[in-house]
């Protein structure tokens, strides 16, 4: 098979999807993979090669640099198989296309939907660059392969390869029988959420909870800016000494969130999300990572969560009550005691090896 080239000018270079499942579950097969990213100088020799890392920084020069830098050096490949992250490069794809790679784009989000709940600027400038990424992404469908991480966004791309977010299969080093057996018995007592913390991700629901729950630990494991730092710790009060926070606004590499599972004795994951038109069918990644370690789920109640959740992985709840959530905690911990104490693993359909088969016919069509 050709050079496959993954690009990345946006995400950190340890992304989860991007280097720890694509990058890596590839090289594991033998493919000749080239990961072009941005890290700073200090990250540098922590990235296996063969790699070309690109300048970091969040000034406009910067990303248009950091983006023609990784145009030009798949331009310097010709045959390879490009296939990138992030809708900045979009145009670079393009012009890609247009003399002659292979190029799929890999759509993580809903960006028509997600944008518009990020950032600091003024809503109305958020819809404008949300509907300005939507037409770019739309133009991007006619001409690229398009990947989509989520069920969810086949409306937007209806003729998109899904390759979905499911974690690795759970199996290798680290992972033995008596890890499984810690994780098995260890304290109950804790309550988990990890992942991007933010409100519309129900981080101020999730410290909301622990107050009403005063016998229970909550640790929150993921990236978290600082202005939503310090409303969380003023948000538990009296209960900061049972929240605990693992977080970095750069984020925290899925390493150390694997870390967190294997620490084992979790109650509950939590995905106690408001209503908002994005995850309201989004199928979290969190999700199939609490189910891969036997962590029983509490969830909104969404429709497409009902579907996938309530009663075989977990409960899905109204989170306008939390009252309400905190007595069904309560009066349904002992009925997943026997699921928590199965080994640790994930049915076959849900695991990433599915979803690199699949990614490896895409790759082998596009020959």
């Amino acid at each position: 098979m050709s050079l496959i080239i993954q690009v990345t000018t946006v995400h950190p270079w340890w992304d989860n999807r991007i280097f720890e499942k694509i990058v890596t579950g590839l090289r594991r097969r033998r493919h000749n993979v080239l990961y072009v990213c941005q890290a700073g100088t200090d990250e540098v020799a922590a990235i296996p090669g063969p790699v070309v890392v690109l300048p970091m920084g969040s000034g406009f020069a910067t990303r248009i640099s950091r983006n023609a830098r990784a145009f030009i050096e798949c331009a310097r490949r010709p045959g390879a198989i490009v296939h990138f992250h992030d809708p900045e490069f979009v145009p670079f794809g393009l012009l890609l296309r247009l003399i002659g790679h292979r190029v799929i784009y890999d759509v993580h989000e809903d960006n028509l939907l997600a944008i518009p709940q990020k950032g600091s600027l003024p809503r109305w400038i958020r819809v404008f660059v949300a509907r300005a990424v939507a037409a770019m992404e739309a133009v991007a469908s006619r001409f690229l392969t398009i990947v989509i991480a989520e069920h969810a966004y086949r409306g937007r791309f209806p003729s998109g390869v899904a390759v979905l977010n499911y974690p690795s299969a759970l199996s290798g080093p680290g992972l033995t029988e008596g890890v499984q057996a810690v994780a098995a018995v260890a304290d109950r007592r804790k309550l988990l959420y990890t992942g991007c913390l933010s409100e519309d991700r129900g981080a101020l629901n999730h410290v909301r909870l622990l107050r009403l729950l005063p016998d229970y630990e909550l640790h929150l494991v993921g990236r978290c800016d600082a202005g939503l730092r310090d409303k969380i710790l003023a948000e538990a009060g009296e209960s900061r000494s049972r929240l605990h926070l693992r977080v970095s606004e750069e984020g925290v590499p899925f390493s150390e969130i694997t870390k967190a599972y294997l620490e084992g004795g979790w109650c509950w994951g939590l995905a106690l999300f408001p209503d908002t038109p994005h995850y309201r069918d989004k199928e979290l990644t969190k999700f199939f990572e609490y189910m891969s370690f036997r962590i029983p789920i509490i969830c909104s109640d969404f429709p497409a969560w009902r579907r996938l959740i309530d009663g075989r992985f977990g409960i899905v709840v109204d989170v306008e009550s939390l009252e309400t959530v905190a007595e069904t905690i309560r009066a349904h911990d002992e009925r997943f005691q026997e699921y928590r104490e199965q080994p640790i693993g994930i049915p076959a359909e849900f695991t990433w090896e599915s979803q690199l088969d699949s990614l490896e016919r895409l790759y082998s069509d596009s020959e």
